[in-house]
């Protein structure tokens, strides 16, 4: 008895990250609008800082992909894992599937961009 409710409890806790991610990225959004708007559309701008520009960029990219790769897992992991072992429990378990890898690649690679940001002279 005590293993199915840890199996609820840790369903229940992927679900609710789940929406917290997407909860955060929709904030994101509209502060990276408002960044863009800053960088390329303040009318007293002399030139546009295009470091910073790319790098906003280059973050927002990431992140959409973090956030669409992890919605592709949840997909996977709740709706077509129910034949495997552990169920969606046993899909997230699997830290060699690519998609796991790729989805923390982006993770690192996004705070490998915003680190380089703040290090660059």
């Amino acid at each position: 008895m005590a293993d199915i409710t840890l199996d609820r409890d840790a369903w229940k806790a992927s679900l609710v990250a789940i929406w917290m991610e997407t909860l955060l990225y929709g904030a994101y959004a509209v502060l990276f609008s408002l960044c863009v708007y800053i960088l390329v559309l303040k009318p007293t701008a002399a030139k546009i800082n295009k470091p910073l520009l790319i790098t906003a960029v280059t973050m927002f990219s990431l992140a959409t992909a973090h956030v669409m790769i992890g919605l592709r897992r949840a997909l996977a992991a709740f709706l077509e894992s129910s034949d495997l072992p552990g169920g969606a429990l046993g899909y997230y378990a699997e830290i060699s599937n690519w998609l796991s890898i790729f989805k923390q690649a982006l993770y690192a690679t996004n705070n490998i961009v915003g680190d380089g940001l703040v290090v660059s002279p």
